[in-house]
């Protein structure tokens, strides 16, 4: 039989027909924020977008490049992570409104690829669900009743770096804050012992130390770049090394929460995992609600969330007090004006400091506050996707458009900040504060959808920070902190 080469020239043009549309919508697709008057860099790649700009530049950072973007093209700046449209957005006045006023419009974050049931990526009306679930777990009754458990777990902390440090050796002092935090959001909001501050190789502290300092997936990038084969990456991203750990901490935490149903005694303190069956099992807190839970949780949701309380509780503030050690040992005289603050409304009694006592601390908080605007912990985090076509102020901000709040830009952005690189902890007193826009400090988010444990996670640094500064004067050597006891 003889082959019928007739059938050729039908397939090329086939086939170039095919490759001729897919150009066109790869390019209609990155032009489709320029068409809303959307300002976006030149020489976005036909598969990454504007990712290889942003993400994987060898010369500057995510944060510099955003900054440059803001400064070469205003304060709206339209990009592709892929195909996906995203707009940068630094005008404090449009983001009041996509933060707060028109919260119905912008409720989620961005689509998180492996869908994880979490009060991160919930949508709509479940995560106001869960999230009116979870809001009494930091409430300020809540706090003063975690209160012991924060002191403790400082004591811990304290004691071990003076048996590290004293007279006066150097420390590298953020794996300590990371055994810190991981002891303390894992017993005031799971009520479990880890012990990880003793024990440095608990296998909990370790995996989670790990999942934190994997680069990004690039399974992960693909399906920013495909959305269309999420399905196909999802059973891939079984195999990343991240979501391996992940499922290793998942199954641990399942293992409290069978033990913790086995029990059916509420703990003596009730955290966050004790709302989480309550909800399960369609109860709430009466403490301070006194409404009937809105939806049950499933099991999956239970132990998801759990998960996502103990990482972000444990990166997000070792992250923060690594920087304000940081910044306490640059600037010895702040540092010695907190300690006069902790001599003059605490005194000079070594003992547990009481809830109390860590509120009056006023000057101690507004160096915190200032390490935040110097160094936010997440700068990354705080997006938001658009539900319907809008105009804001004259900005057209498109459907399925992410928005993407540069914090780290806007805490430098000498208009709001007068000489931003300065450590100044007085731009934090209300006299200044009620000069600024209301935006302009964003450390934890803004609006509904900010973060749940800002509060839990300020009073654990003022009391880790009181603490350290009680027992230590802090100086930076060439690459790690000096600790030298204090005399006093």
């Amino acid at each position: 039989m003889g082959c019928n080469f007739s059938v050729f020239p039908t397939i090329i043009s086939a086939s170039g027909i095919f490759i001729s549309f897919w150009i066109y919508q790869r390019w209609k697709a990155l032009n489709y924020l320029q068409s809303y008057g959307i300002v976006c860099p030149s020489k976005a790649h036909f598969i990454y977008g504007n990712l290889h700009q942003l993400r994987w530049s060898k010369t500057k950072s995510i944060q510099e490049k955003q900054m440059e973007w803001l400064a070469n093209y205003g304060k709206v700046v339209g990009y592709y992570m892929g195909l996906k449209p995203r707009i940068m957005l630094a005008d404090l006045d449009i983001l009041k409104e996509v933060l707060i006023k028109d919260i119905n419009i912008f409720t989620n974050r961005p689509d998180v690829p492996c869908g994880m049931p979490t009060l991160v990526s919930l949508r709509d009306e479940r995560w106001k669900e869960v999230r009116h679930v979870l809001t009494p777990t930091f409430s300020l009754l809540k706090l003063k009743a975690m209160f012991p458990t924060i002191n403790e777990c400082t004591d811990v902390f304290i004691s071990i770096l003076k048996e590290a440090s004293c007279p006066s050796n150097e420390l590298e002092i953020y794996e300590p804050f990371q055994s810190l935090t991981l002891d303390l959001i894992s017993r005031c909001a799971l009520a479990l012992q880890l012990n990880c501050q003793k024990n440095p190789q608990d296998e909990i502290l370790l995996s989670v130390r790990k999942f934190f300092r994997l680069d990004l997936s690039r399974i992960v990038v693909m399906l920013v770049c495909f959305p269309g084969l999420r399905s196909c990456f999802r059973i891939l991203f079984r195999f990343a090394p991240s979501n391996k750990l992940i499922a290793f901490v998942l199954n641990h935490i399942r293992l409290v929460v069978a033990k913790r149903r086995h029990s059916k005694e509420a703990p003596a303190l009730i955290d966050a995992l004790h709302l989480l069956l309550e909800a399960s099992e369609g109860k709430h807190s009466e403490i301070e609600s006194g409404k009937p839970t809105p939806g049950l949780l499933n099991d999956d949701e239970i132990a998801w969330n759990a998960c996502v309380f103990l990482l972000a509780g444990y990166e997000t503030t070792s992250t923060a007090l690594s920087y304000v050690t940081y910044c306490l040992s640059l600037y010895p005289d702040i540092q010695e004006k907190v300690f006069a603050e902790i001599k003059e409304k605490i005194g000079t009694d070594l003992s547990a400091l009481s809830y109390d006592d860590v509120s009056k601390l006023q000057y101690l908080e507004l160096v915190i506050l200032e390490a935040l605007r110097l160094f936010p912990p997440v700068p990354l985090f705080v997006s938001r996707e658009c539900k319907k076509t809008t105009t804001i102020k004259g900005v057209t901000i498109p459907v399925d458009c992410a928005i993407d709040i540069p914090v780290w830009s806007i805490h430098r952005d000498p208009e709001l900040w007068p000489d931003p690189l300065t450590f100044e902890p007085l731009r934090h007193s209300q006299e200044e504060k009620t000069k600024r826009h209301p935006l302009a400090f964003l450390p934890f988010g803004a609006g509904p959808r900010n973060c749940i444990g800002a509060r839990f996670a300020m009073l654990e640094m003022k009391c880790t920070i009181a603490n350290l500064i009680r027992n230590f004067a802090i100086k930076p050597s060439e690459k790690k902190i000096l600790f030298r006891c204090r005399r006093w």
